[in-house]
């Protein structure tokens, strides 16, 4: 896009963001690129210098929209979010508070879940703060409160003993044949009207019905009926008030302890972090709070302590047991250059870690993150409940009222009528259907925590389990990422181009990069000069000025940009860089990279299980193929000499035979890890890699993704079977609790519908706990 803005898009509102994983040039123009796309933009500029991104807006801009458009390319804009547990949501809430929260200037997006009480909100910092939200959910008629800080989630346990003491005493009545079991009914509407009434007569007042407004009215009928008894010497049915407010709270309670298993899991987690952590300030360490660590301050950590932050070794070794974490039972050795994280212990050495991660930004906090958001994100099976649900209730009080009608135009009583009617209220329930998804899609991020994975988007698992194509990427990736310098060929010895090289490479965080640092390093024992200017150009190399001199770094696809041919080398078979001074190639480095045991084990599987195996690479087509071939990767698979865009073409082409997963860890594989249907990226990914893909693996292990693949498929069959059992539990209850088959002497009690109700959530939410239990 242009930098010129006319005076028709002055007219237009004007927005600016702060942007997290600019870097260069290139970086510009693919959000420029990229945001084009975006219906209601009508202009887009990035300052790569400042990370400043301004962008002009229509009027039916969608900011959400601009948002998810950077991070399916590997940006993302400096926006906050907030978790909070609301108290009392019911079905049918959710989309008016979404609605309500999206329409509040500085709020760039809102999600409900229903069944947990979760509300996730995406704001501008400089515009909004969280009390002002909580105070707009207020204004809602919603009481919140940071999910962090929140109460356990589930009913006071006083309405339960109550109605457990209401039950006991029914149950005195008769056997004793006794007026008791009157009073026992008449003492279960205390915790019916605070359980069922109240919350019921809140929604109304806002326009909503809700599950307890079914309750209300079936119980109120049970209650009206009873009391109508006692004065007309009538029927009475205290044992419907009685058992529907038991099995209703107690269904409650077994559903709520179950929902908590899967986050209790995760908080087990965060438990393991330490409250205090060692740095070092201007030679001196200090104790702090392991909040504060700012990233790039130095850590020491002694044997026998849990590390408070997720960083790289910069000093010492030792052996580190990283269970807790990532699942890995085996401690690790670690020393200068590996990545540790917050919550592992050191058992024996000592480190000195530079922290890259603190805060909530460490693996441990983003996993609870995911867990909490893992009821936010809708397949299509939950956006077919979520419409059934919208309807539910309404449709159920006119079947309710239709089947008291029809039941005495054909004879019944009032009194008989109205309790069929109840009974319908009662059996109905739409809290199967509202959470089918939801807990499984928890339970899910959990089981997936315990494995080592982190689940940014547990929607990604439906298209995972149906994953037919696997690309990775090479470097880091399918080889140990930790290439080393075998081969040196000086072309032109005129100068040290081994030095410059090293100098421009300083600047990269690239595997290659190091390498070559390294090497100039060990031979030289010294550092290498430090470049004036610096560009890096991704899946190309870098280029900047050295000593005066222009110099290029890379591979062949930054000799075809530089106008240049490959001149004859002596290094077949490595990973080929030149290096080009003042416009002509003065040297050829050979790189080497072993192939990972765990690759091996990973393509083997996947190629069991049917799935087709590719290697997209910017490397150098011969180095791709050498991997190819150890891997047992067709030729015809392995393609190497790839820019960014080439890779994302390659998936996109792919996409058009089947689902896509892409694995990759680099700068370069962010737009093919947004361009997939699931993108996964591996644990030493770059920020912009695990920005762009949905999935993160914890732990170096590609097998993960097999077992990952597996558990995708098991949770897509729990889904599938929980949808079925909620329709098919309505469908077939309701009309027999209506009297359908009542000529055929089948009929349902109120309490025994209550039971059935109950019983129909829990079902749900136990069949989704398996997942926890399977063992992979």
């Amino acid at each position: 896009m242009g930098l010129r803005i006319t005076r028709e898009e002055e007219k237009r509102a004007r927005e600016r963001y702060k942007l997290v994983g600019v870097h260069c040039a290139s970086c510009k123009r693919i959000i420029e690129t990229e945001l084009s796309r975006v219906p209601g933009v009508a202009h887009a500029t990035v300052d790569p210098n400042t990370g400043t991104l301004t962008v002009v807006l229509e009027e039916n801009a969608d900011r959400k929209a601009i948002i998810e458009a950077l991070r399916r390319i590997g940006y993302d804009a400096v926006l906050e979010k907030l978790i909070l547990h609301a108290h009392g949501l019911r079905e049918g809430m959710g989309r008016r508070i979404e609605e309500s929260l999206r329409r509040v200037p500085g709020i760039v997006d809102a999600r409900v879940v229903e069944s947990t009480g979760i509300i996730k909100v995406e704001y501008d910092p400089a515009t909004r703060s969280p009390d002002d939200i909580v105070t707009k959910l207020r204004e809602m008629g919603v009481k919140s409160e940071p999910a962090k800080h929140a109460a356990r989630s589930g009913k006071s346990p006083l309405t339960l003993l109550l109605a457990l003491a209401a039950t006991a005493l029914y149950a005195v009545g008769v056997v004793l044949s006794h007026p008791l079991a009157i009073a026992a009914g008449l003492l279960a509407f205390i915790p019916a009207a605070v359980e069922f009434f109240i919350p019921a007569i809140k929604a109304a007042r806002r326009g909503y019905l809700i599950m307890d407004t079914l309750l209300s009215l079936g119980t109120g009928s049970a209650l009206l009926v009873t009391l109508y008894g006692l004065l007309v010497g009538g029927p009475t049915y205290p044992e419907a008030i009685v058992f529907i407010t038991l099995f209703v709270l107690a269904g409650r309670h077994v559903e709520d302890r179950l929902k908590r298993r899967a986050e209790e899991i995760l908080q087990e987690s965060t438990s393991i972090l330490p409250e205090k952590a060692r740095v070092e300030r201007n030679g001196v360490q200090t104790h702090i709070s392991a909040e504060e660590v700012a990233p790039g301050e130095t850590v020491i950590v002694r044997a026998g302590e849990r590390l408070p932050v997720d960083g790289r070794v910069s000093g010492g070794e030792g052996e580190v047991d990283e269970s807790p974490v990532t699942g890995e039972s085996t401690p690790r050795k670690v020393s200068e250059g590996d990545l540790v994280l917050a919550g592992s212990t050191l058992i024996r050495g000592w480190l000195r870690i530079t922290a890259l991660r603190t805060g909530r930004y460490r693996l441990v906090e983003r996993a609870l993150e995911a867990a909490r958001e893992a009821g936010l994100y809708k397949s299509r099976l939950q956006e077919l409940a979520d419409r059934a649900v919208a309807v539910f209730v309404p449709t159920v009080l006119a079947i309710a009222t239709a089947t008291m009608i029809a039941h005495y135009i054909l004879g019944a009583g009032v009194i008989e009528s109205l309790m069929i009617g109840a009974t319908v209220l009662v059996v109905a329930c739409p809290c199967a259907l509202g959470i089918a998804i939801p807990a499984a899609a928890a339970a899910a991020v959990a089981r997936a925590h315990r494995l080592g994975v982190i689940l940014k988007r547990p929607d990604a698992l439906q298209p995972l389990s149906k994953t037919t194509t696997a690309a990775f990427d090479k470097t880091g990736t399918l080889t140990h990422g930790r290439p080393r310098v075998a081969a040196v060929e000086i072309l032109e010895d005129d100068i040290d181009a081994l030095a410059l090289a090293a100098g421009l490479e300083a600047e990269s965080m690239h595997p290659i990069a190091r390498a070559i640092v390294e090497y100039y390093q060990n031979e030289r024992g010294r550092d290498p000069p430090r470049p004036e200017a610096v560009d890096e150009v991704p899946g190309r190399g870098i280029i900047g000025s050295v000593n005066g001199r222009s110099v290029a770094v890379g591979g062949e696809k930054l000799l075809e940009d530089l106008g240049l041919n490959p001149p004859p080398s002596n290094t077949a078979g490595y990973t080929r860089v030149y290096v080009v001074v003042d416009g002509r190639v003065k040297a050829v480095i050979g790189l080497e990279d072993g192939v990972r045991d765990d690759a091996r084990k990973a393509v083997r599987l996947l190629q069991e299980m049917g799935v087709e195996v590719y290697i997209l690479s910017g490397d150098s087509q011969e180095a791709v193929s050498r991997v190819a071939r150890e891997l047992g990767i067709p030729p015809g698979n392995a393609m190497g000499g790839l820019d960014p865009l080439d890779k994302e073409a390659i998936v996109s082409k792919l996409r058009e035979k089947g689902v896509v997963a892409f694995v990759g860890d680099g700068v370069n594989d962010g737009p093919s890890l947004a361009s997939a249907n699931v993108g996964i990226a591996v644990n030493e990914s770059l920020d912009v890699a695990r920005q762009a893909g949905d999935i993160v693996l914890a732990k170096n292990d590609l097998t993960l993704l097999v077992k990952l693949v597996k558990l995708a498929k098991r949770t897509s069959r729990i889904m599938k079977f929980n949808i079925f059992w909620a329709f098919a539990y309505n469908s077939i209850l309701i009309p027999i609790a209506a009297g359908v088959l009542a000529p055929a002497g089948v009929t349902i009690q109120p309490e025994v519908a209550a039971l059935a109700m109950s019983l129909s959530s829990i079902t749900v939410t136990a069949n989704s706990a398996r997942i926890l239990r399977w063992k992979i």
